[in-house]
């Protein structure tokens, strides 16, 4: 275990598991990569990158601005540390005209443009790095929603420490491909026009000690597809400000969804403390969401109630904080087992739980809209986007303008462009549900 210092404390965070024990070497960037931010210097990156010895400390220039249009793309690599020094990656427009840097994303460019890629990479470190994208508003576009900050696929034990990701059109960090141990610790993510961490296929996963604000769509998304995995995912003591749908979203179409914990995070905007977890075709197992704390009235994006969560298997909510409107239920139960709910404290609530199936009954997947709310849950298309006054966008919307990153069919992701249109339609239902009492 490695300890953190953090502007929330000390946090233990489980490190990268070690790599071959070697005399690291340390390597500047050379002066002809333009380190002021005038020209596109994505190839020569990539190009100098690839060619780092094992073991090797990568420095680039201090406070240095590096123009990357096409992105930095980190193929192959293994046992190395990039040393930020407080530099910055700049992408300045959507990329448009730019060439990308695989052909596997020509087909959807610019919409898949990545600004730093990291694929089959093995123990990979990136410190003190900043990404500053065009997108101001930090809104929702469906036909750049795949540029995120940072691309993890098919890596093994990768690290993002004191990273600052603004003002990008997709993920701040997005996971995929079977990538394990990947870790994002003691970060700043601000303006993130999708989710600000997107899982969907990952296993050992630790999102800690971060900050998240001005976040388009769910702070995490844990949405795996057909038989992808998501597994062994740690959310911990994080600073949440401004949302737009869940805090946490777990929900997507894969079977193998277990051992997920949301604990000691802080929310202090957005819906506060919100979770939509499970769907209905797919059992899952292992929930924990515990000792969380929220300043505001948590308020579901849509659904019945904040906490949402369907087809569960042991599931702990306990010791959290967070009011909610007057005489509103809190945690709704659809089909969950052994399930333990003690030590919460949610002033203004009416009833703190709500069961609408009993454990080992069939979920109940029943539309039904309460006489007296605004919240009305409809269907919405493949190309609708969330706004932050919306109340009827629901978080498996975010299936339905894929949540991948990649272009469908793509090497980095291996499902059917069909396969998130029926996870739409299959979670839609669960969606609309809400109960009549």
């Amino acid at each position: 275990m490695a300890t953190v210092v953090t502007g929330l404390g000390c946090v233990a965070v489980e490190a990268a598991e070690p790599a071959t024990a070697q005399t690291p070497e340390r390597i500047e960037l050379p002066a002809n990569i333009d380190p002021t931010g005038t020209t596109d210097v994505s190839s020569e990156l990539g190009e100098f990158l690839a060619l780092a010895p094992e073991a090797a400390i990568v420095e680039f220039g201090e406070n240095a601005k590096y123009r990357v249009d096409a992105g930095l793309d980190i193929r192959r690599v293994g046992s190395i540390t990039i040393e930020g020094n407080g530099a910055t990656l700049v992408a300045p427009d959507d990329g448009a005209t730019a060439e990308p840097p695989s052909r596997a994303q020509r087909s959807a460019w610019p919409r898949n443009r990545r600004i730093v890629t990291l694929a089959g990479v093995d123990h990979v470190t990136i410190r003190d790095l900043t990404i500053d994208g065009p997108n101001e508003a930090a809104t929702f576009d469906p036909s750049l929603e795949g540029q995120a900050a940072f691309f993890v696929a098919r890596s093994n034990f990768v690290m993002l420490d004191s990273v600052t990701v603004r003002d990008v059109w997709g993920d701040g960090v997005y996971v995929a491909g079977g990538s394990r141990g990947v870790v994002v610790v003691n970060s700043d993510f601000d303006g993130i026009g999708r989710q600000g961490v997107a899982v969907v296929q990952g296993t050992d996963v630790q999102i800690t000690a971060n900050r998240f604000d001005r976040v388009a769509r769910s702070v995490i998304d844990l949405e795996p597809t057909r038989n992808a995995e998501v597994r062994d995912v740690e959310i911990r003591d994080n600073m949440i400000g401004t949302y737009t749908n869940f805090a946490l979203a777990a929900a997507g179409g894969g079977p193998n969804v277990a051992d997920v914990t949301f604990a000691d995070n802080t929310i202090e905007g957005g819906r506060g403390l919100t979770v939509f977890a499970g769907v209905a075709r797919q059992p899952r197992s292992g929930l924990t969401i515990t000792g969380n704390r929220s300043a505001v009235d948590a308020t579901a994006a849509i659904g019945p109630t904040p906490i949402q969560i369907t087809n569960y298997t042991d599931v702990r909510i306990e010791g959290n904080t967070s009011p909610v409107p007057d005489d509103s239920d809190v945690i709704t139960l659809n089909a969950v087992c052994e399930a333990t709910i003690e030590g919460n404290v949610w002033p203004g609530a009416n009833r703190e739980v709500v069961e609408i199936a009993a454990c080992g009954a069939t979920v109940d997947t029943t539309p039904l809209v309460e006489d007296d709310t605004t919240t009305t849950a409809v269907e919405t298309t493949p190309t609708e986007s969330p706004t932050a006054s919306s109340t009827t966008t629901r978080e498996p919307a975010p299936s339905t303008t894929r949540d991948g990153a990649s272009a469908p069919g793509s090497a980095d992701e291996g499902f059917p462009p069909w396969a998130a249109l029926v996870i739409g339609l299959l979670l839609g239902a669960l969606g609309a549900t809400v109960v009549r009492r």
